[in-house]
């Protein structure tokens, strides 16, 4: 139970906090590297240890997966999509479909970036479509 808190809370803090932070260090961007990533994450005194998540909302698959394969470790980019996907959506859907996890996490994204809770996502937060609206996205 506590690791499922502590994910969650991760979860929760990456979207909230780790766009903004991501755009004003290296500029608004789809994606970023996964060192671009795990630096920010360390700079903000994010959790560390659940990195994988912050990956799989702010980096590509391609990089993602290649992250994780240099590091020795094997982790799926949909399956911890949806698990992002679920943590952030308040019904938790079924994300069965296609590309339906990344429309989720954008939308937590976008939501988290509004109102009372600062600034979040990156550019197009961080997949098509959506976003927060935070400058432009020339990549």
């Amino acid at each position: 139970m506590i690791q499922r808190i502590k994910k969650w809370l991760a979860i929760r803090s990456y979207a909230k906090n780790l766009g903004s932070k991501l755009r004003k260090a290296y500029g608004a961007s789809r994606y970023y590297t996964p060192g671009q990533v795990k630096t920010t994450v360390r700079e903000a005194g994010l959790n560390l240890n659940l990195v994988r998540y912050a990956l799989c909302m702010y980096c590509d698959r391609s990089s993602f997966i290649k992250y994780h394969s240099d590091i020795g470790e094997t982790y799926d980019y949909e399956a911890t999509q949806n698990e992002v996907a679920a943590q952030l959506s308040r019904d938790h859907v079924s994300l069965n479909e296609v590309g339906a996890s990344s429309i989720v996490i954008n939308q937590a994204i976008s939501w988290y970036g509004s109102g009372s809770y600062g600034a979040g996502g990156s550019c197009g937060g961080g997949w098509d479509g959506g976003g927060d609206g935070g400058g432009s996205c020339d990549s």
